[in-house]
């Protein structure tokens, strides 16, 4: 037995003082029995730790606000999503994930413009998040009207950290089309065309801009590329429009062609070249349906709008193409002076004559000059007995443009009021030569009529004679 005061080696083990191994007499002391306790514990702890991590685990799910809204817009419940991501946001304002997950969920709930916003500041975060700039891009399209070259900022910042992108260069192709940039469309589909010399949505881009600034055998060229393996309607439409610019007869075809084709991108703007030529040949009924269905596809268009006013006024509904001219002037845009124009001949129509003055003034201050102003204004005037006004502006309207048929027309009206036969006969029968067999929509038959009646009586002298 080891006792008090002993010295052991603790090399070997012995009892330096009784020459005695202690291992040897550990051994024969019999084993005692092992508790289970640590073991017990050891496991114990084990386990504490794993239900302690997975609780850490659901803590913090739970506390990931990103996590909460998705599973809030798992359970429909979109606007309480987007209330916990505003509350994480208003702390952290650069969280990418958050941003743009909130974004996403105001694009779903139609809010387009704060859903812009945020994909905006989460490509601000991240410039190549391609998703965000492509989702921001959406948004402000889907907003209506003009993005303002915002569109085209994101899609410029996605293409100079990853210039290898294709589609994004196509899309910005896209936006800068959209913003009447044909320059900068070309360029980007360039570098489409560079990266993908397949890309038919590229070729046929480029095909509408090379018909854009009038090389039609390019653009003939860019179809013939663009069609390789697969015709679709929007090369179909692209002919159309093509063809319409060359007065090729086979136009209305290829746009019925691609108005069959349910994938047709270029819907809304194929309906519109329909709508147009539908016009050109009097089918007003036929334009005034297509460009409802237009309108109701794009109706932030101020072209569709435009032409939709036409087609009411060609079916001499007044009052119904004074709203949509009245709503093309106010805008400002590209037509907003020719509606102007318009919008007083429909007054006038209405006897509206006071309005009918003050919308012609207003033309002339918002930089009107075309022949249908002149003429517009001279029958202004006429209505309000200021036949000098009148004949001086049928006058500008004939040096400004020797073809345009209705100043003729008034002209000779105006002289025939005036008595002076001889010279309303001239100038009504350079109508009809003007006209020529193109008098769909025209009051040709009437003008033919009185032209024969006035040279009836024309042996008797006129009680009026020549206006100064």
């Amino acid at each position: 037995m080891v006792q008090e005061g002993d010295i052991i080696c603790v090399v070997c083990g012995t009892n330096l003082l009784t020459g005695q191994k202690v291992s040897d007499e550990l051994q024969a002391e019999p084993e005692k029995q092992k508790s289970p306790l640590p073991k017990l514990i050891g496991v114990g702890l084990v386990a504490a730790v794993v239900i302690v991590a997975m609780g850490v685990g659901i803590y913090f799910a739970t506390r990931d606000p990103v996590r909460q809204a998705l599973g809030l817009m798992a359970d429909g419940k979109d606007l309480e999503a987007i209330a916990t991501l505003s509350k994480h946001i208003d702390k952290t304002d650069n969280d990418e994930r958050a941003l743009q997950l909130r974004g996403e969920l105001r694009f779903k709930t139609n809010q387009f413009l704060q859903a812009a916003l945020d994909f905006e500041h989460a490509a601000n975060v991240n410039p190549k998040n391609v998703d965000a700039a492509m989702w921001g891009v959406a948004s402000l399209h889907s907003m209506g009207g003009n993005p303002g070259g915002r569109d085209i900022a994101l899609l410029e910042k996605v293409v100079r950290t990853e210039p290898q992108n294709t589609q994004a260069w196509y899309v910005l192709s896209l936006a800068r089309f959209a913003a009447g940039d044909t320059n900068g469309q070309m360029e980007a589909l360039d570098r489409v065309i560079e990266l993908d010399p397949a890309h038919a949505g590229a070729r046929l881009g480029m095909g509408i801009g090379k018909a854009i600034t009038g090389d039609l055998d390019g653009a003939a060229m860019e179809l013939v590329e663009a069609a390789r393996g697969n015709r679709n309607g929007n090369m179909a439409s692209v002919q159309g429009f093509i063809a319409s610019m060359q007065d090729d007869s086979r136009a209305v075809s290829y746009l019925e062609e691609a108005m069959a084709d349910q994938t047709l991108l270029m819907r809304w703007q194929t309906q519109t070249q329909l709508a147009t030529l539908a016009m050109e040949e009097g089918r007003f009924q036929d334009a005034r349906m297509l460009l409802e269905d237009a309108r109701a596809l794009n109706p932030a268009s101020d072209t569709v709008r435009y032409l939709h006013g036409l087609s009411l006024y060609g079916l001499d509904l007044q009052a119904e193409a004074q709203v949509d001219f009245d709503a093309v002037s106010v805008r400002g845009g590209a037509h907003a002076t020719d509606a102007l124009v318009l919008l007083a001949d429909t007054q006038l129509a209405l006897s509206q004559l006071d309005l009918a003055h003050g919308t012609i003034e207003k033309a002339l201050s918002a930089g009107a000059g075309s022949a249908p102003y002149h003429t517009v204004r001279g029958r202004v005037a006429a209505a309000r007995n200021d036949l000098s006004t009148a004949r001086n502006a049928f006058n500008r309207a004939i040096n400004q443009d020797r073809d345009y048929a209705p100043a003729w027309l008034e002209r000779g009206l105006l002289f025939i009021r005036r008595n002076a036969d001889s010279e309303g006969i001239r100038d009504l029968q350079r109508y009809l030569e003007i006209l020529g067999d193109d008098t769909i929509g025209t009051n040709a038959e009437a003008v033919r009529a009185l032209v024969n009646q006035l040279q009836g009586s024309e042996e008797t002298p006129s009680a009026g004679g020549r206006i100064d």
